[in-house]
């Protein structure tokens, strides 16, 4: 795995987070629910905001947060995930304005690579002082430039269906 602070992976992959089903994620018959997915998905989406700048320092220090405008999301007819198995998402920009983001993250069983289930989100960012949405602040902007321009390069991980609207990035 690349750098921390890298925006694609060795493997030509942008980032990623890991984990493996939890028993208390998963029924009787040891098959992970399908809240399973949101919690990885959720957990995922936390590590991917903090790398893009816009998580908990975004938050706590400068007073802002983001919020999900719009989500859709796409599930591998083969869906099914077992107690203890590796799964991972990958997390890429797919475009951002002055307010707004859309971000597809992707589920993957690590042993053989298969999508599982796909889902991008549109966020727009809240000023938390003023309760309104408000136009990222400079240093974002700088990072989701270089990571959407690392990001642009990149095939999309995996479609998802539905009417999402292309970005245009805010001119410096």
């Amino acid at each position: 795995m690349a750098t921390e602070r890298s925006y694609v992976l060795d493997d030509g992959r942008p980032r990623c987070y890991e984990g493996s089903v939890p028993a208390s994620w998963c029924g009787p018959d040891s098959m992970a629910r399908p809240l399973a997915t949101v919690i990885a998905i959720t957990n995922a989406a936390g590590r991917w905001f903090d790398f893009i700048d816009v998580g908990e320092t975004h938050r706590r220090v400068r007073k802002f947060g983001m919020f999900a405008l719009d989500t859709h999301m796409a599930v591998a007819q083969s869906f099914d995930l077992r107690e203890g198995e590796a799964f991972r998402v990958n997390s890429q920009l797919m475009g951002f304005d002055a307010k707004r983001l859309i971000h597809l993250q992707v589920l993957r069983r690590i042993e053989h690579e298969e999508p599982l289930l796909s889902m991008a989100f549109v966020a727009i960012n809240v000023d938390s002082v003023a309760r309104k949405v408000a136009p990222f602040p400079p240093v974002v902007v700088a990072r989701l430039t270089d990571v959407h321009a690392a990001h642009s390069k990149l095939a999309p991980l995996w479609y998802v269906p539905g009417p999402i609207v292309p970005l245009v990035p805010p001119r410096p």
